[in-house]
């Protein structure tokens, strides 16, 4: 498997990754903006055989600080650190360019969405196995929806 980006122009297939995940990209008009946004923002995918089954997203917020705008892997092939590998990947990139802190924002422990649930148990052994700094940094309300956002240190712990 091959990790490609941060500049794609393969938003059909990125697009077909996300109808995989229903549960996560059920609302339309989400699913088309995370698509059009693969073309206009870094991204990098994860290809296997030629077909992308996973891409990440990543939006600048300022120069030293940016953030996970959308990342998917397809259902198939989740459960096989594709999206640790993209994580990885996408954080060195950024590292090279001098960011300092990588945020992600997910729904919140208060929403019943098991899916979601999987997907903050993900985030969160993500942010505390590999950095040095990581914190849960505030709950946002937008709309009725309720995030959780965490952020991180972009160095390494030395083992």
């Amino acid at each position: 498997m091959d990790i490609i980006g941060p500049q794609l122009d393969r938003t059909s297939e990125c697009e077909a990754v996300l109808r995989t995940l229903p549960a996560w990209f059920g609302i339309e008009n989400a699913l088309l903006m995370y698509k059009e946004d693969t073309a206009k923002l870094p991204t990098f995918a994860i290809k296997q055989d030629d077909r992308v089954i996973g891409f990440l997203t990543l939006r600048e917020h300022f120069p030293t600080a940016w953030e996970v705008h959308c990342m998917a892997v397809e259902a198939k092939s989740r459960g096989k650190h594709l999206g640790s590998q993209l994580l990885e990947h996408s954080e060195e990139w950024l590292r090279k360019r001098g960011v300092e802190f990588l945020q992600v924002k997910t729904v919140a422990a208060t929403s019943k969405s098991t899916g979601y649930a999987e997907t903050r148990k993900f985030y969160d052994a993500w942010l505390c196995a590999s950095r040095d700094l990581s914190r849960v940094v505030g709950r946002l309300e937008s709309s009725s929806t309720v995030h959780q956002a965490a952020e991180c240190g972009l160095t390494r712990r030395s083992s």
